[in-house]
């Protein structure tokens, strides 16, 4: 499968679902839907693979992030203040619902999707995790990849570099292993939000690395799925009060979007 057909497959997914949703009806008789070729994936990412919140009390009322570009100084403080007490949401993390859809549509199929998420991880650490991930999940038929949003809220665009070698080492990892890939772009942040760091330095960075991943992951053979895209107009209601984390809906959007590239690579007559 070529570069552009992996995308234009990935597109139509997204449109199928969302005209699916608006039509109301996501259900088909059990001996209309044929096999899934893969039936163990491995999530693997930071904590918007492992399904965490921020309690609304936790942001303060005057959004952090609005008015002039902080300077470096006050810009490297603010970076460094990123940790807080975040709530492990795992019953509602998109791994978890993802399991439950395709469940649901592959009755008698014995399907597993593995939750390797590790909140506030940044990618050294991540792709230096990823091996022991992979033979844990014993040889997945298919890896779901989405990490780095600690990497840009910490480093800004300074990260591009590391991020693109390590999503990189992780796609071949993978592949080797003959596991398939899907990358996914990563979510936008609301800016104004009190842990929108993205936008601390006045600059939408995730846009800019999210260009490059979406690169890299076509040139070594990975689908591409584009979260951002699908987040950005409705960042109100699919991120939490932090601005960073989604909400239920958005963690439901998430496992709905890799529901219908699963079907679409995945499914066959």
């Amino acid at each position: 499968m070529t570069n552009r057909s992996r995308w234009l497959l990935i597109a139509s997914a997204v449109v199928t679902l969302a005209v699916a949703a608006a039509c109301g009806s996501n259900s088909t008789a059990a001996d209309d839907v044929p096999p899934l070729n893969a039936t163990t994936f491995l999530a693997f990412g930071d904590g918007l693979t492992a399904g965490v919140g921020l309690p609304d009390a936790a942001c303060p009322s005057t959004p952090t992030t609005i008015g002039a570009p902080l300077s470096s100084p006050s810009l490297a403080f603010k970076r460094f203040r990123i940790g807080g007490t975040l709530e492990a949401r795992e019953g509602l993390s998109y791994p978890t619902l993802l399991a439950t859809l395709l469940k649901n549509r592959h009755p008698d199929q014995l399907i597993k999707v593995i939750n390797a998420g590790q909140p506030d991880e940044e990618v050294t650490a991540g792709v230096a995790r990823f091996p022991t991930a992979l033979q844990d999940a014993n040889h997945p038929h298919a890896v779901l990849l989405l990490e780095g949003i600690s990497d840009i809220n910490l480093h800004g665009a300074g990260t591009l570099d590391a991020m693109a070698g390590a999503y990189r080492a992780m796609i071949l990892a993978a592949r080797q292993m003959g596991a398939e890939v899907i990358v996914s772009t990563i979510l936008p942040e609301r800016r104004g939000a009190c842990r929108a760091y993205d936008w601390l330095d006045g600059v939408n960075d995730i846009v800019t690395v999210n260009a490059r991943l979406r690169a890299v992951a076509l040139q070594e053979g990975a689908s591409v799925i584009d979260l951002y895209s699908v987040f950005e107009p409705r960042v109100n209601t699919l991120l939490g009060p932090d601005g960073l984390y989604p909400t239920d809906p958005g963690y439901q959007v998430m496992a709905d979007s890799f529901f219908g590239v699963i079907e679409k690579l995945f499914e066959r007559d």
